[in-house]
């Protein structure tokens, strides 16, 4: 794991990672020992490039770690999916993780270098210029690989956000029916599913009414 100023982020980029938990995810339990783990990696125990490893794994949310043991998580797990874009969708969420990498892109975009992650870490994270051209070499390769899956985490999630702002924009729809004991109560968004969505409501609440009608047309004939 490094760390710079406030942030914490992977050394080792998104592809290499799963590249070697590919290696463990049928070898091992989802849930094993430390060593055991390291004998599927085929490292050392004692090997920095495990500590580097396994904290990389960690931080893109493909392990958790504790007591020795070592457990796969589910995200791990559908970033080996065989379903190419299971996996593709899975990298993605782990790369949106790194708050480093989302902060990066937001001032520099995609074309970066070192001089510009350097300035970065200078003026918004408040490092020295040694530190922040030490550190800078090493974040940009892990940032170049993992670019394409940030642009891909950051344009879903502006498509999210467009579409709840939509959404808010247009309002929404509030129903509440009381007919003889029978209470509905639903929250739609105004906008083509929503009027659908109330349009099979209101058939509904239509053909309730119709029995209604029946049951009470027929107590009133049994009852003379």
């Amino acid at each position: 794991m490094g760390i710079v100023g406030k942030y914490r982020y992977p050394v080792k980029g998104v592809d290499y990672v799963v590249g070697h938990l590919k290696r463990v995810i049928d070898r091992v339990p989802s849930r094993a020992e430390r060593k055991r783990f390291a004998e599927a990696l085929g490292m050392s125990l004692k090997s920095g490039n495990l500590f580097l490893l396994l904290s990389s794994m960690k931080m893109y949310g493909f392990i958790e770690t504790g007591m020795g043991y070592i457990r796969i998580t589910e995200l791990g797990k559908s970033v080996c999916s065989r379903n190419s874009d299971v996996a593709h969708r899975s990298k993605v969420e782990a790369v949106r993780r790194i708050e480093l990498f989302r902060d990066l892109y937001d001032h520099i975009g995609r074309e970066a270098n070192e001089d510009k992650i350097a300035s970065f870490l200078t003026e918004k994270v408040k490092v020295d210029e040694g530190e922040a051209y030490k550190k800078a070499k090493s974040i940009l390769r892990v940032y170049r690989e993992v670019l394409p899956y940030l642009e891909a985490a950051i344009t879903r999630e502006d498509t999210t956000f467009k579409r709840e702002i939509e959404e808010e924009r247009l309002g929404t729809i509030k129903i509440t029916v009381n007919a003889e004991g029978f209470i509905f109560h639903k929250v739609l968004p105004f906008n083509k599913k929503g009027i659908e969505s109330l349009q099979k409501l209101l058939n509904f609440l239509k053909s309730q009414a119709e029995e209604l009608n029946e049951k009470r047309e027929e107590s009133q004939k049994t009852s003379r």
